[in-house]
């Protein structure tokens, strides 16, 4: 019996271009996953005032350029490779340390409103985009920063973060998706390092080639968490 092939997928990753944490530039993160089996990864950049006020630029527009500068550099150099670069982003609002990860949402969007996230609350975000993108709390019980927010303001949360140097409460965060099966589950390496590269993310039979194929598979629960 033929073994299927499976896609193996990054969801939460960081380039050093844009997250002051991330170590590793976009070229080196791609080269490192491709090296590691995986068939493409969604940058996830850290989205937050502070980042937002970091941005090379004085206008919207030359921070929204530099933001996706990296993104832009990477789906163009692997375009034709078979090796998949997709755009997402970690949110985080003013009023707290807890984090989102967003997936889906079109350019378009991100170009006209998105100077606008960081200042929002979570409840206010949810209730205008919640058509627009996914919204998945990342690492919800991370110990001493983190904490669930109400469920019914997100599409999902990630029940399993490999991040080595935090307490990521994954236990916890997979109990609330199995007591909440409507609520999309996933797993991230939450990648800054050369350490983090490939410690989870998602698997599924059939290639992505586009954002949208993204989201169908996470609503679907067609994929599994590596």
């Amino acid at each position: 019996m033929t073994e299927m092939r499976e896609y193996r997928y990054e969801l939460h990753c960081h380039c050093s271009e844009i997250s002051p944490c991330g170590q590793l530039p976009a070229e080196e993160l791609a080269r490192l996953y491709e090296a590691a089996g995986y068939d493409g990864i969604v940058l996830t950049d850290h989205f937050r005032q502070d980042i937002l006020e970091a941005l090379p630029g004085s206008s919207w527009r030359e921070k929204r350029e530099a933001f996706l500068e990296p993104y832009r550099r990477l789906e163009e150099k692997y375009r034709d490779s078979g090796f998949w670069i997709a755009r997402g982003a970690e949110l985080r609002f003013g009023t707290n340390e807890n984090d989102f990860l967003l997936f889906g949402f079109a350019d378009e969007l991100f170009l006209e409103e998105g100077e606008t996230w960081p200042f929002m609350e979570l409840p206010e975000f949810y209730e205008t985009y919640k058509k627009e993108m996914l919204i998945i709390q990342a690492h919800p019980n991370r110990a001493d920063s983190c904490f669930p927010e109400p469920i019914r303001y997100l599409h999902g949360i990630e029940v399993k973060n490999t991040c080595p140097r935090h307490e990521n409460g994954n236990e916890l965060s997979r109990k609330t998706a199995e007591e909440n099966p409507w609520l999309i589950a996933t797993g991230g390496s939450d990648c800054h390092r050369p350490e983090d590269v490939a410690g989870s993310g998602i698997a599924c039979l059939k290639p992505l080639a586009g954002n949208a194929d993204l989201v169908t598979i996470l609503k679907n629960g067609a994929y599994r968490i590596l």
